[in-house]
């Protein structure tokens, strides 16, 4: 629990990353949904990503992670905009 006002909280307990593969399918034929829970709070919108294979999963929920936090960084892009926008100067 953060109680001091000029203290924030660190980003990595802010939100989580849920990987969620189908159970009946073998490991390297899966396609796995890869989503946020916690950035609502943070005046975010979640994230997800549907049909990732499994093989590529974490390097997914990595990417989500990253653009989570850029997203508590800076302004949220406008709808459409590409997202090479954020990090321009």
């Amino acid at each position: 629990v953060f109680r001091h006002e000029l203290v924030d909280p660190p980003a990595d307990v802010l939100w989580t990353i849920q990987v969620v593969a189908p159970a009946n399918e073998p490991a390297d034929a899966a396609m796995t949904w890869i989503h946020t829970h916690g950035l609502w709070r943070c005046g975010r919108p979640e994230l997800e990503m549907i049909g990732v294979p499994a093989s590529r999963a974490a390097a997914a929920a990595d990417l989500l992670n990253d653009v989570a936090d850029l997203w508590l960084e800076e302004d949220l892009p406008e709808p459409g905009a590409a997202m090479s926008t954020l990090c321009s100067p």
